[in-house]
């Protein structure tokens, strides 16, 4: 079932930037996720559906019903931001049910609901601490806390795990991630992260300068991606033309002139035999490595372990290869 439509939904802003006439389905219970580079419109996107930014144009159907002149606080979403944005006068427990004593709920039940939201979180014993006494992790599990207590049919996030440390950041991605499917929220997550993204998302849009370029499951976008933008956004190292990609390896498949070849990192290997390079870089990522080869006048990225990794050297000659039916072919 769609939850919320967007048709023809436009913003300017004084000439300098747009968000095009946008088309956009959310469906119930999934975790959709709008991604792209600083500057893109995601996070306008998502004020305008919080209803924090009135669109120019177009419409927004949540189940049916207009609610594009809707106020922000008649939506019933929830929205949780980069900064927790917590009260520092109140406690742990008088944050969490600040929603819930401004929509009227006795205290009785405001209390109850805010120490079972607190409990989904982690944090029911920190019930009577002030946000000064908390870390920034347990700061965010308490605006998370906040958010669900007010039982949301829109779950709105805005880059809330940036401000994190690694470790902190994957916990709270973890902790969201296991909520989400529990509670079965509807959540829009907006983020210039592609591991979260992938990490999180039931799908995602990939956003450029005010345009939703494309739509879809994260293995999908990856292994399919429509343009060149989109696969370089999301990691694809190794974008060539059809003369380039004959070069590396005549046996792909017949490629047209006006058609890119789009060769994953990790479906380079190294081979006894193949195209001869030189080795440029080595990057290396936890247990994975980069490694830039040199080929005639192209650069080919290989992602390959640690451990192979560790073998070569700056300089090194190898020899790299790739099986013709890993390539993905889009419009040049």
């Amino acid at each position: 079932m769609t939850v919320l439509r967007l048709e023809e939904v436009e913003k300017t802003y004084n000439s300098e930037f747009t968000l095009a006439p946008l088309e956009l389905a959310i469906e119930e219970g999934e975790f959709f996720t709008l991604i792209g580079p600083s500057g893109c419109g995601k996070t306008t996107l998502l004020k305008v559906i919080a209803g924090l930014v009135t669109p120019d144009r177009g419409t927004l159907y949540h189940k049916g019903h207009d609610i594009t002149e809707v106020l922000a606080e008649k939506r019933h979403f929830a929205m949780m931001f980069q900064q927790p944005h917590l009260f520092p006068h109140m406690t742990v427990e008088q944050n969490v049910s600040f929603g819930l004593r401004m929509k009227k709920v006795p205290k009785l039940e405001r209390t109850r609901k805010a120490k079972e939201a607190l409990r989904q979180v982690g944090l029911e014993a920190f019930l009577n601490r002030y946000p000064s006494e908390l870390s920034g992790g347990q700061q965010q599990r308490v605006s998370l806390a906040r958010a669900l207590v007010v039982e949301p049919e829109l779950l709105l996030l805005d880059e809330p795990f940036s401000a994190l440390d690694p470790q902190l950041k994957d916990e709270m991605q973890q902790l969201v991630k296991q909520l989400q499917k529990q509670l079965r929220i509807t959540t829009i997550c907006v983020t210039h992260d592609q591991e979260e993204a992938f990490l999180l998302s039931d799908r995602m849009a990939v956003m450029k300068e005010g345009e939703i370029l494309q739509v879809g499951a994260p293995h999908m976008l990856y292994s399919h991606p429509e343009t060149r933008e989109v696969a370089r956004f999301l990691g694809h190292e190794n974008v060539f033309t059809a003369q380039e990609a004959a070069a590396l390896n005549p046996l792909i498949p017949t490629v047209r002139d006006n058609q890119l070849v789009v060769i994953p990192s990790e479906a380079i290997r190294f081979e006894e035999t193949g195209t001869l390079g030189v080795i440029r870089q080595i990057q290396l990522q936890k247990d994975t490595a980069l490694v830039t080869v040199a080929v005639s006048e192209l650069e080919v990225v290989a992602k390959v372990w640690a451990s192979q990794a560790s073998r070569y050297q700056l300089g090194d000659q190898v020899f790299t290869t790739f099986a013709p039916d890993a390539v993905h072919l889009i419009p040049n």
